[in-house]
């Protein structure tokens, strides 16, 4: 098998790169930068299952199982911007803090910690609405992609609860 990159993809991947300069770039997808240049020596712009993502930009094969490859195909999207898509749908009752996507779910009784979300740590959380939240199970999908900050701002402020705070909404709810 050849390691040569086909010119067609090199120049995909040089304007993905390009345009990923002009924005910052979150963790994940600095990542997704370095993940795409290991294979480009695989991508073959005249087969059926290659892609230059719409929304990054990024050339990629839409190599994955079902309904994945299909949704990607259909979409005209890489794997992440894919992904993104189907999360995007449940935003309206998610808890959006500083471009992260996260969930709360209440309060556990669990003794077990690692069985809670950030390790069972309590959070005290505003939302925009001024309703406030307490929960020691928040879990984290993931921090949104560029394209999606404008379209879904911060829907809340999450912070540690302090002893006071937390002892106080628990006394508060057995009343």
């Amino acid at each position: 098998m050849s390691m040569e990159i086909n010119p067609i993809v090199q120049k995909h991947y040089d304007e993905f790169v390009a345009a990923s300069e002009k924005r910052p770039l979150s963790v994940t997808e600095k990542h997704a930068v370095k993940f795409a240049v290991n294979n480009l020596w695989l991508m073959d712009p005249e087969a059926d299952n290659y892609i230059v993502c719409e929304c990054c930009g990024e050339p990629c094969t839409a190599r994955y199982c079902e309904p994945h490859k299909q949704q990607m195909m259909s979409r005209n999207l890489c794997f992440g911007c894919n992904l993104w898509a189907e999360r995007e749908s449940g935003f309206s009752k998610k808890l959006l803090f500083q471009g992260t996507v996260f969930s709360s779910l209440g309060i556990s009784n669990s003794r077990d910690t690692n069985l809670l979300g950030h390790g069972g740590r309590k959070f005290k959380i505003t939302k925009s609405d001024g309703e406030v939240i307490f929960s020691n199970n928040v879990w984290c999908a993931g921090e949104m992609p560029w394209y999606l900050r404008e379209k879904h701002p911060d829907n809340c402020v999450m912070e540690g609860a302090t002893k006071q705070e937390w002892d106080d909404y628990l006394t508060k709810e057995d009343k």
